[in-house]
């Protein structure tokens, strides 16, 4: 489960979520991707500077996509004690993922606090959590899984109908691993039953409930396949761009307990946009889908 490093006059700057010790290092787990590089170094240097007294938090690192949000950093919240007044940072506006589990989450000693993203922060107390080695590629501890649904999916049998493919046409999505025949592709799956949901317009509580209903589960490798574990028991295909790598959603489903399929691609990068070979998804499709009956639209 998670731990937490109990640093005392450290540095954090808020831009890059990275916590420096006095000598200007960084804490390696404040960045655990490794994203920080020294040609950054001049936006520190530059920055304003101010004091934090008392004991703060942060549970956000980079990259920010709902995927981190949602196994990485919201989970931190479980690590917090509940005996002393805390303040957690935070440079920008709380995300809906945050707005929706923080009331759940958040102790009740611990109030958000804003600070600016471009200022160099001394911060007498940082609390910093720590989540276990593995993570990052959606080897989430299953007691974390566990809270997320306990506070998210409805009170009754899930309805197990719908057939989701989750599309990334909108503007935001359409550089990266943008599916470019997916008019093909969707014309392939409506006779079995798919619809095509852009996640970025629902609210959480609508994907979460979305999700719980699911059957099978149709999407480019990206954010959107996190929300399965809202799911119970279904099938996925993930469609990804790259000939191998990037398994941590296979990860993820083998400990949600779901069927996981792949259609891989021949691409040289992970944020490519590409096409589906459409014959050989729908294979695929055809090979685990029962017959599409009188419950199987969204």
């Amino acid at each position: 489960m998670t731990s937490i490093l109990d640093l005392h006059n450290v540095y954090y700057y808020p831009r890059f979520e990275l916590v420096l010790r006095e000598d200007g290092t960084a804490v390696p787990e404040s960045d655990p991707y490794q994203l920080f590089q020294p040609k950054k170094q001049p936006h520190i240097d530059a920055a304003a500077r101010a004091t934090l007294s008392g004991a703060h938090t942060i549970i956000r690192s980079l990259p920010r996509s709902y995927y981190h949000q949602l196994v990485e950093y919201i989970p931190r919240l479980l690590s917090l004690p509940s005996n002393q007044p805390l303040h957690l940072l935070h440079s920008s506006p709380l995300t809906p993922a945050e707005e929706h589990f923080f009331p759940h989450f958040l102790p009740e000693n611990t109030s958000p606090q804003a600070v600016a993203v471009d200022t160099l922060y001394h911060v007498e107390r940082l609390l910093l959590p720590v989540l276990p080695a593995g993570t990052s590629d959606g080897d989430i501890p299953r007691p974390h899984i566990d809270a997320l649904r306990s506070v998210s999916i409805p009170v009754r049998p899930p309805q197990k109908q719908n057939r989701i493919y989750i599309t990334r046409r909108s503007q935001a999505y359409r550089r990266r691993r943008h599916v470019v025949n997916e008019e093909e592709l969707l014309a392939a799956l409506r006779p079995h039953g798919f619809k095509a949901v852009a996640l970025e317009t629902l609210s959480i509580s609508e994907a979460v409930e979305l999700f719980y209903d699911a059957e099978i589960v149709i999407g480019a490798h990206g954010a959107g396949l996190t929300n399965m574990i809202f799911s119970n028991d279904i099938d996925i295909i993930e469609i990804h761009p790259l000939p191998e790598g990037e398994n941590h959603f296979n990860t993820l489903a083998d400990i949600c307990g779901h069927r996981f399929y792949q259609w891989r691609g021949k691409q040289p990068y992970i944020h490519c946009n590409f096409s589906v070979e459409v014959a050989a998804a729908l294979k695929l499709v055809e090979r685990i889908s029962s017959p599409v009956g009188q419950g199987a639209a969204l």
